[in-house]
């Protein structure tokens, strides 16, 4: 197979990826990716709207040229024009330098673009429409702008805070990503999306059936794509079983549900941690009236501690031991051995 047609192949499958994460069917990224005209963006928080633009970015003539990240939400207001165009220019020259300098000859990818503030949306409605037909989408040395936004930027256009030229201008091409809970389908591709990712950073493969598939189906997907993501990474670090169970998915969607402490006396003097561990010790008193829990009470409940604790840390770190046993002021040999004896524990709770 010649060059040309692996690196095909290969676009084909980021692109099967990125329409998962768009909600779209492949050929629309194509198609879109193949055009050099300004696209948009939008959708909520964790909709992976970047992932969607560098798929658009290397199926386009372009793919061989700069992919430049610009999120204007992270940068101060005083210091976003001069990040963008670059200092001392004006619009009317040649080309500005900034970030649309660095991306000469490639993609800009402009987050969070409502978050601008009205002098630089004027000024980049004034380069747009200024280079609209020559230098920048001029393949050789232009740029093409993909913006996006977790705003709607429809309310900002009503409340006068959006030039509504320049949404016409970088929205020619619009993406409206649905939320995950809607698409419930792709839900299993974005989940063996997120176990290859696991597996090229050296953590075990996973299998996964069609009951625990479904299980992720029907769940709402709050946190939306990045959840699906946590999730993942989880089942991949934390459980030593090759196929994933209904019942791991079920004790992992049932982390981090909000606890009623409402009926615990003086609960409202406890902090939220020590409300939930409250809540915990009088439901198991309460189980076992008018007897007491087995002997051994204070080991248990530091082993359930523990687990979801070291379950957070490998979660937060992707699975890197190193990283979490410093996060949690542990050796890193005692985290490994806490590790395996926790895979055991975890083995006995999921039979």
């Amino acid at each position: 197979m010649s060059t040309a047609q692996t690196r095909k192949c290969l676009v084909s499958e980021d692109l099967i990826d990125a329409a998962a994460f768009a909600g779209c069917a492949p050929e629309t990224l194509e198609k879109a990716g193949r055009s050099d005209l300004p696209a948009m963006i939008s959708g909520g928080s964790g909709r992976a709207k970047e992932v969607i633009a560098r798929a658009l970015h290397n199926c386009s003539p372009r793919s061989q040229g700069p992919f430049v990240i610009l999120n204007a939400g992270l940068i101060p207001a005083d210091a976003l024009e001069a990040e963008l165009f670059g200092e001392d220019v004006t619009p009317f020259q040649e080309m500005p330098s900034g970030a649309l300098k660095r991306a000469r000859g490639g993609t800009l990818f402009l987050d969070e673009i409502g978050e601008l503030p009205p002098p630089s949306q004027f000024r980049l409605l004034q380069l747009l429409q200024t280079f609209s037909n020559e230098r920048l989408n001029s393949r050789s040395d232009g740029v093409r702008l993909i913006s996006a936004s977790k705003r709607d930027i429809s309310s900002l256009l009503e409340e006068k805070r959006f030039l509504k030229e320049l949404f016409f201008e970088i929205s020619v091409i619009p993406f409206r990503i649905p939320p995950l809970s809607s698409r419930p389908n792709d839900v299993d591709r974005l989940l063996s999306f997120f176990f290859a990712s696991a597996a090229g950073e050296g953590l075990p493969r996973k299998d996964i059936g069609p009951e625990a598939i479904e299980c992720l189906r029907r769940y709402d997907w709050p946190g939306d794509l990045r959840e699906l993501e946590s999730v993942a990474w989880r089942l991949v670090a934390l459980y030593p079983q090759t196929s994933v169970t209904p019942q791991i998915v079920a004790q992992e969607l049932s982390h981090g549900k909000a606890i009623d402490t409402n009926h615990l006396a003086g609960g409202e003097n406890l902090s939220g941690f020590r409300q939930i561990v409250a809540q915990y010790l009088a439901d198991l008193f309460d189980e076992c009236d008018p007897e007491l829990p087995a002997d051994g009470l204070y080991w248990r409940i530091l082993e359930d501690l523990e687990q979801p604790l070291i379950s957070a840390a490998l979660s937060a770190t992707r699975g890197n031991q190193i990283r979490a046993a410093k996060l949690l002021g542990l050796n890193r040999n005692t985290l490994r051995r806490k590790v395996r004896d926790l895979d055991h524990i975890t083995i006995r709770w999921t039979r």
